[in-house]
């Protein structure tokens, strides 16, 4: 049963026609590095919650 499965799934994937993605991503070098966020606060955040405990 499931070699049947996989045949039609294989058999479909190649029916399936893909976009041509080559060439349609634009990089810009002059493109500003996005800000980063420092960490210490939202560890410090993430240590101070406590769940409820499981009844």
């Amino acid at each position: 049963m499931r070699i049947i499965v996989l045949i039609l799934a294989g058999m479909l994937a190649a029916c399936e026609e893909f976009p041509e993605i080559a060439g349609t991503v634009v990089v810009d070098d002059q493109s500003p590095y996005p800000a980063l966020v420092p960490l210490g606060p939202i560890l410090a955040q993430a240590d101070q919650r406590q769940t409820a405990p499981a009844n």
